[in-house]
C-alpha cells in the first residue's frame, strides 16, 4: 500500500501545472524623470529613484503544458526621491498604481515539482502621483513587463520582472505644466496559486 501510494505521489509531481486563480505580493524599485515646464523655460529632473509595495490577484490559464496567458491586476503604492536639477531642492514624490496585465508565460523546464518559465505581457490602467510643494500628476499609465518565474509544488511561485513604462502622465499646476514618465522598475514577487 506504501508503495502505491508513493508511486501515485510521485507519477503526480511531473504532471504539468494547471490552470488556477493567484493572489501575490510584489516589492519594486522604481526610476521616474519629471519635466517641469513654465512660460519662459524647462527642465528635466532625472532619476527619481524609490520603493513600491504591491499587491496583486489574477488568474492563469494553461492552453497547453508549457503555454498560458495571465491576466490579473495590481495596486502599488511607494515613494520616489531626487533632486530638482535647477534650483537643487530636494524633490518628494509619493506614488500610486492600478495596472491591469496581460502575459503570455511560456515553461522552460518541467523539473519534478518545480518549474522554470519566462513571460513577457502588456500592462495599462491608472497612476498618481503627489509630487511635494508641485501638486498631483494623475493619467493613464502602460508598459511592457518581462520576467523569470520559478514555480514550486504547493502552489507557490517567485517571479523576478522588467517593467518599462510607455505613457507619460502629465498635469498644469501654478502656470506649470508638469510631466511624469516611469522609465523603469525591477521588481520581485512571491504568488500563491490555488
Amino acid at each position: 500500500m506504501l508503495r502505491k501510494i508513493i508511486f501515485i505521489f510521485s507519477f503526480s509531481l511531473c504532471f504539468a501545472e494547471e490552470s488556477s486563480l493567484f493572489f501575490g505580493v510584489d516589492a519594486l524599485n522604481l526610476r521616474a524623470d519629471e519635466t517641469v515646464y513654465s512660460a519662459n523655460s524647462s527642465h528635466k529632473n532625472r532619476d527619481l529613484n524609490g520603493h513600491r509595495m504591491g499587491i496583486l490577484v489574477g488568474y492563469k490559464h494553461f492552453f497547453s503544458e508549457n503555454f498560458a496567458l495571465r491576466l490579473y491586476g495590481n495596486f502599488n503604492y511607494g515613494a520616489m526621491s531626487g533632486k530638482d536639477s535647477v534650483s537643487k531642492n530636494s524633490i518628494f514624490v509619493k506614488n500610486m498604481n492600478f495596472l491591469t496585465h496581460i502575459d503570455a508565460l511560456y515553461i522552460l523546464c518541467n523539473c519534478n515539482d518545480n518549474n522554470v518559465g519566462v513571460y513577457s505581457g502588456i500592462n495599462f490602467g491608472y497612476a498618481s502621483y503627489d509630487v511635494k510643494n508641485q501638486g498631483f500628476v494623475n493619467g493613464f499609465d502602460s508598459g511592457l513587463n518581462f520576467g523569470v518565474r520559478v514555480a514550486f509544488s504547493g502552489g507557490h511561485s517567485i517571479e523576478l520582472y522588467r517593467r518599462f513604462a510607455l505613457a507619460i502622465s502629465d498635469y498644469t499646476y501654478k502656470f506649470q505644466k508638469i510631466k511624469m514618465h516611469q522609465v523603469d522598475n525591477t521588481g520581485i514577487r512571491y504568488l500563491l496559486h490555488f
